[in-house]
């Protein structure tokens, strides 16, 4: 009965081995994952900053040509202002 009962035993111990080792291969496959997922995320991240750059860029650019019109438009309403002001004293 004891050579029976080791046996037993013995297969009892291999079993949960067997689990440890399936757990252990599981966490591995976890950890590939995770890497894999993290590296695909740093990647969108980076995509992210360079349309932000993108954007900033082109936000700053279109600020510069608003102020360039703007001065432009301020520009032709004096020149307006002037020509306006001639014609009322030409007329008086």
């Amino acid at each position: 009965m004891t050579t029976q009962w080791k046996l037993f035993k013995s297969i009892n111990n291999l079993q949960k081995i067997k689990v440890k080792q399936r757990r252990l291969i599981d966490n591995c496959v976890v950890l590939a994952d995770l890497i894999v997922l993290q590296r695909d995320e740093n990647m969108k991240i980076e995509r992210f900053v360079q349309d932000m750059n993108t954007m900033e860029n082109t936000v700053e650019n279109l600020n510069e040509k608003f102020q360039q019109m703007n001065f432009m438009m301020d520009n032709v309403q004096y020149k307006l202002n002037i020509l306006s002001s001639r014609m009322c004293t030409a007329r008086s």
